[in-house]
């Protein structure tokens, strides 16, 4: 990674990169891969960052969504608002396979290395699609 790109084209190279990822894996394979992933990543053992899952929008009027995130533990829970990288999708299948291959891109990148975040930015947007968004008042805020 170029040190003065970016964290907008840092998020676009690594779309990119992911454009023609397989995120339809087989059950068994997503399980495996999110059971791989690491329970926390630590920025600079200043914060530590868990994974989890929410679905949003139990609106009428609103498709529910999903979203797959590395947020900070904070005295009462996660942070929604303080996160690495997070991705999202209307299936929770669609989301957790997105995840999963967001998070392998980002150590192939050397942005995760050893369970620790390197990389300059936080709140990458990864995977995230123009419907994605429109579906999801969450997303559109974070």
């Amino acid at each position: 990674m170029n040190n003065t790109m970016s964290k907008k084209d840092l998020e676009k190279e690594i779309n990119q990169g992911l454009q023609n990822a397989k995120i339809d894996l087989d059950s068994q394979q997503l399980l495996d891969g999110i059971d791989s992933l690491p329970n926390y990543i630590e920025d600079k053992g200043e914060y530590t960052y868990m994974p989890f899952v929410i679905r949003t929008d139990h609106e009428i009027s609103f498709p529910d969504s999903y979203i797959a995130i590395y947020g900070r533990r904070i005295e009462n829970g996660l942070s929604t608002k303080n996160y690495l990288f997070l991705v999202a999708s209307d299936s929770p299948k669609k989301t957790l396979g997105k995840f999963l291959l967001a998070y392998r891109e980002l150590v192939k990148r050397k942005l995760i290395k050893d369970n620790q975040w390197v990389c300059p930015y936080k709140g990458l947007k990864l995977m995230i699609h123009e419907k994605d968004i429109e579906h999801s008042k969450m997303v559109r805020d974070l």
